[in-house]
């Protein structure tokens, strides 16, 4: 490679799209969607859910839980929501 101008900037780029690969993978694992629910960046919407889903880091602003199973609601049961407005 020395040889070779710019053979160096290969490697340098490769090593950085891995890094990047690597990071938004990250990133869509903190954000993974319960299997019954639809989720975007501020929202979540539930059907049939048994419990309140747990995705995170986000600023979730609106919940619907549609046909859910829950027999009575504890105290602090959004608590990890914190930027919660429409449930």
């Amino acid at each position: 490679m020395a040889g070779r101008p710019g053979g160096g900037c290969w490697w340098w780029l490769l090593v950085l799209a891995a890094a990047c690969l690597l990071q938004r993978a990250q990133v869509r694992k903190a954000l993974r969607c319960p299997g019954a629910c639809s989720c975007t960046k501020d929202s979540i919407i539930c059907v049939g859910s048994a419990s309140v889903p747990r995705i995170g880091p986000g600023d979730i602003s609106s919940l619907s839980l549609v046909n859910g199973t829950f027999s009575e609601i504890r105290e602090r049961m959004f608590s990890h929501l914190p930027s919660l407005q429409l449930l």
